[in-house]
């Protein structure tokens, strides 16, 4: 992906990962090599440079450190660059299409936490200037731009242990990625040429510790794809291989015919054509039954950014239905006088309360001035009585943790080979 605004051209990324994504039902990934002028102390902001006058690079006196300084010409050139790629991100917002987004890559390099062995830019100025350009890029295009369909994907190296160092964060982290490339160096096999099909499984489960084990790991790009025997039996659960175009995935000395034909013929490798239409399940799946959970320490698994008081709002079936934004239950209401209502819907009509659940420009309305009949019903407010409502609570709640794991589960092995870039 290479919107800039100086240099370049546009490759129809965002047109191609659209064909891919909804024509072909495939995943789409995309990491943004973003260039900066060489000579930037005499660059005009706004002015077009030919390829040869831009870099990504570290030969440029463009100083990174100076990325999120208010008023700094940098800063200003970092922000239009943000600008015109979230108009680009846009598009596939609006397409509700899913983005895995690798930007700033390959920060660390060849090692160090100053940048010493930075190859690009946005690493030169050390580890913790590249944390805080990350975030601010993060707090961007998430606030300001207001872009939610992306999964963020960092790469890390384990050089040393500081290396951890620059790491985001949880919070600013959805997948770690490692770029794999020891066919001619680094190697752990105990050959000097040929195709190298080791699992790497040692810098997997130490990537894997960086996010104290919650965090998936991919092979973000690779020379050779590792053999499927030695994932299967170091297990070492990379989520998904991406070789690089051109001669690393056809040169033998690479990635060999047999080799590529055996783990994407194997069982433990999920390919194109067994991928569901997942596009297709979300637009023809509604959420249907709403029900009143109040364990608030539950509350984060809701399938909503608004909880207008201390329980939770719970979506029977699917879970994954309700990720579209058409189809999300966006807002909740509390019209009752009540603390919290608890008993809202329910037959006890002496507690008067509604709630409201808006969702895309439908609202559906559950009121407790129901008659008999309305309660018998209506099956989206089936709510237990007071006796079993403890208990309803707690299974609600186990219900909604095994569905969430069940779903995220399917959802890492559904992220693999297939990418665009």
């Amino acid at each position: 992906m290479n919107y800039n605004t100086i240099s370049g051209w546009d490759d129809k990324t965002v047109e191609r990962i659209i064909d891919w994504v909804k024509t072909r039902g495939g995943i789409a990934a995309a990491c943004w090599h973003i260039k900066v002028p060489i000579d930037f102390e005499n660059y005009t902001i706004g002015e077009r440079l030919s390829a040869k006058l831009c870099t990504f690079k570290i030969d440029s006196n463009f100083q990174t450190d100076k990325c999120i300084i208010e008023g700094s010409k940098e800063k200003t050139y970092w922000d239009l660059q943000i600008e015109y790629l979230a108009t680009q991100l846009k598009k596939l917002q609006n397409e509700n299409i899913p983005l895995i987004f690798r930007p700033l890559h390959e920060a660390e390099g060849n090692g160090g936490i100053n940048g010493e062995g930075a190859w690009f830019w946005w690493g030169k100025s050390g580890a913790e200037t590249y944390v805080k350009i990350w975030k601010y890029l993060y707090n961007k295009l998430t606030q300001e731009y207001e872009l939610h369909n992306l999964i963020w994907e960092q790469n890390l190296y384990i050089h040393t242990a500081d290396s951890i160092k620059w790491y985001s964060g949880k919070d600013y982290v959805d997948i770690f990625g490692y770029d794999k490339y020891n066919v001619k160096n680094n190697r752990h096999d105990g050959k000097t040429s040929g195709p190298n099909l080791s699992a790497e499984t040692n810098i997997f489960y130490n990537l894997f510790k960086f996010g104290e084990n919650k965090k998936m790991v991919a092979l973000a790009e690779n020379d050779s794809i590792p053999g499927v025997n030695d994932l299967i039996t170091k297990k070492a659960g990379w989520l998904y291989f991406s070789p690089w175009y051109g001669d690393y995935l056809f040169d033998e000395n690479i990635n060999t015919k047999s080799d590529i034909k055996e783990i994407y013929t194997n069982d433990y490798c999920v390919t194109l054509e067994d991928l569901p239409n997942l596009l297709k399940d979300l637009e023809s799946t509604e959420c249907t039954k709403v029900k009143r959970i109040y364990d608030e320490k539950s509350c984060t698994l809701a399938p909503t950014k608004k909880v207008g008081f201390k329980c939770v709002l719970k979506i029977d079936g699917d879970i994954k239905s309700c990720i579209e934004e058409k189809k999300m239950c966006l807002e909740i209401k509390n019209d009752a006088n009540e603390d919290i209502c608890k008993n809202s819907p329910s037959s006890d009509n002496s507690k008067k309360c509604k709630l409201n659940v808006e969702k895309g420009n439908e609202c559906q309305e559950y009121n407790n001035n129901k008659d008999e009949n309305e309660e018998k019903n209506e099956e989206s407010t089936d709510i237990k009585n007071d006796n079993n409502q403890n208990n309803n609570s707690d299974n609600n709640e186990k219900n909604n943790d095994q569905e969430n794991n069940e779903y995220y589960y399917k959802l890492s092995l559904y992220l693999f080979v297939l990418f665009l870039l």
